[in-house]
């Protein structure tokens, strides 16, 4: 396995690796490529996110069979009581880091609903960059997550949140 920086194994020009637009790493050498495809793949980000409203407290992100089944959590969340809106990402890559970004606020909370091992999750917390809390709830094997425990969670999430608005004396 390679490895960065000096030394035997290690990446090419990996000392060297400066910050470029979107926040990765690259070699000097990749830096003229990697400027000149960004901007073509700015046109590429999108996701739906038809059920978002200002009063959403809980946003669940998911793609992919998860998001069809969050679309039936939010319909079962919403006559609970519980506004609950759903980000569906059309795109991976580029991941559509504002719009989830623009979602982020100190009194809603995310869940990325996923069935693997949670890829997506990391790029959420990144895109909401510590503003407001991120769960995950995952399924691996061709395990099929139910609206009923992806409902547990959000009921677990939402009364979290609660208790942190009161102690924090947002309510």
């Amino acid at each position: 396995m390679r490895r960065r920086g000096a030394g035997p194994g290690a990446l090419p020009g990996a000392r060297d690796a400066q910050p470029v637009a979107g926040g990765f790493a690259v070699s000097p050498s990749l830096e003229p490529t990697v400027s000149a495809v960004s901007p073509a793949l700015e046109p590429a980000v999108s996701a739906v996110s038809p059920s978002l409203e200002p009063a959403v407290s809980a946003v669940s992100l998911a793609f992919g069979l998860s998001a069809r089944i969050c679309n039936k959590v939010m319909d079962i969340a919403r006559a609970k009581g519980i506004n609950v809106g759903v980000i569906r990402p059309i795109t991976l890559y580029p991941f559509p880091t504002e719009i989830i970004a623009s979602f982020a606020d100190p009194m809603r909370m995310f869940l990325t609903v996923e069935m693997n091992a949670g890829q997506m999750v990391e790029d959420v917390r990144l895109a909401v960059n510590g503003k407001c809390p991120v769960y995950f709830k995952g399924r691996m094997g061709g395990m099929i997550p139910t609206p009923e425990e992806i409902m547990l969670e959000v009921e677990a999430m939402s009364e979290k949140q609660q208790n942190l608005n009161q102690s924090a004396g947002y309510l």
